[in-house]
């Protein structure tokens, strides 16, 4: 008899029920906030990674290239024949593979773009100073930290009092402008040098 009072107390006693809903209630709020945490952790990595990797682009676009020290011209007669400007990197620059560099020549109404290469309408290059010990320049064609390099531009022939832009353009990088007005006259011998800038 006890027993059978004690079964329908506890048959009409819904406090379990109440219990294991809010349970119920509690784990899914559980596993809704750790799909909502894992989204957002996703989404916070990729944006890190993405932001890293334009900061680097950034870095590199704004950080490489070319730092020009002289230009010199080689007269023949009244006209300048060849072109030399020595130029070093950039404080900052990686190395510059000059494979993958062109100069962009404007004179007058000729403008032209320039690969490094032997032949016409090309560039030359030549390391005039510290090659790093890691690579070899006639190899790989390579200017890395501390060395300088001439550029030499022949086969043109530019006429005193003469406005002249000269871009070194890097893959990736700011170009190096070169620009520049010619002296009123050249040197009567030819083969002499002039200063340019």
């Amino acid at each position: 008899m006890k027993l059978r009072k004690n079964w329908t107390k506890m048959r009409r006693d819904r406090r379990a029920d109440i219990g294991i809903g809010t349970m119920i209630v509690f784990i899914a709020m559980v596993l809704v906030a750790a799909v909502a945490a894992a989204v957002l952790i996703s989404t916070a990595n990729q944006v890190r990674e993405q932001a890293t990797s334009t900061g680097d682009q950034a870095i590199g676009n704004v950080a490489s290239g070319f730092v020009r020290e002289s230009v010199l011209g080689s007269t023949t007669g009244q006209a300048l024949t060849t072109i030399t400007i020595d130029v070093r990197l950039a404080a900052g620059s990686p190395p510059i593979n000059f494979d993958n560099v062109v100069v962009e020549w404007t004179y007058g109404a000729t403008s032209l773009i320039m690969p490094f290469e032997t032949g016409t309408n090309h560039f030359e290059a030549a390391v005039t100073a510290g090659v790093s010990s890691y690579k070899t320049w006639t190899t790989y064609q390579i200017l890395g930290p501390g060395d300088m390099v001439t550029i030499t531009i022949t086969g043109v022939s530019v006429a005193p009092l003469s406005h002249l832009v000269i871009k070194i353009l890097p893959a990736l990088g700011q170009p190096c402008l070169v620009d520049l007005q010619t002296p009123e006259y050249y040197p009567t011998t030819s083969g002499s040098w002039v200063v340019l800038a």
